[in-house]
C-alpha cells in the first residue's frame, strides 16, 4: 500500500527533528542503525534527484558514501543499492570519501566515459526501480521505531 500523507509528513518532521539531528553528518555515528538509514536514504534521494550522484558525492553527506548502499538494502531497495555501488565503482572505491577535497578532485578528474556512465546511473535512479523509496523507508522506520529517538506519540496519527 502506498505511503499515506500523514506518514510522509512524519518523514519530513523527522528530517527537521531536534535541530536536524537526523540529517546532520556531525551526529551520524551517534545515531541508531534505523536513524542512520533514515539519514542516508533521505539525503541521497534528495541529492541525486537534485543533481545526480555527483551532487551527493560532493555534498557533506558524501563523506558517508560507504554506508549508503547498506542503508538502501536495509529498506529493501536492493536495485537502488546496486546503482549506488556502481556509481562508487565509477568514481573509485579507493576514494577517500571522508575528505571533501579528495572527493571533489576525483569527480573533476573523471573522463567523459565515466561521467556518461554516472549520468546513466542517475537516469536509472530516477526510474525508482525499487518503487517508492519513501514508502520503503517509512515501513523500515516504523518497524524499528523503538530504536528512533522520538516520543512514541510521534508515530500515532
Amino acid at each position: 500500500m502506498p505511503i499515506q500523507d500523514a506518514e510522509l509528513q512524519r518523514l519530513f518532521k523527522l528530517s527537521e527533528w531536534n535541530d536536524r539531528r537526523f540529517c546532520d553528518t556531525d551526529f551520524f555515528h551517534e545515531l541508531s542503525e534505523a536513524e542512520q538509514t533514515f539519514h542516508l536514504v533521505w539525503r541521497l534521494e534528495a541529492d541525486v534527484n537534485n543533481g545526480g550522484f555527483d551532487q551527493f558525492f560532493c555534498n557533506s553527506h558524501g563523506e558517508l558514501t560507504q554506508f549508503a548502499g547498506p542503508a538502501f538494502r536495509r529498506i529493501g531497495a536492493n536495485t537502488t543499492a546496486d546503482l549506488i555501488d556502481a556509481a562508487i565503482a565509477i568514481v573509485g572505491e579507493d576514494t577517500d570519501w571522508t575528505n571533501e577535497d579528495a572527493r571533489r578532485e576525483k569527480l573533476l578528474s573523471l573522463d567523459e566515459d565515466a561521467t556518461d556512465k554516472l549520468d546513466l546511473l542517475d537516469s536509472a535512479f530516477y526510474d525508482y526501480p525499487d518503487g517508492d523509496l519513501a514508502d520503503l523507508l517509512y515501513s523500515h522506520l516504523f518497524a524499528n521505531r523503538h530504536t528512533i529517538s522520538v516520543p512514541e506519540a510521534f508515530w500515532q496519527t
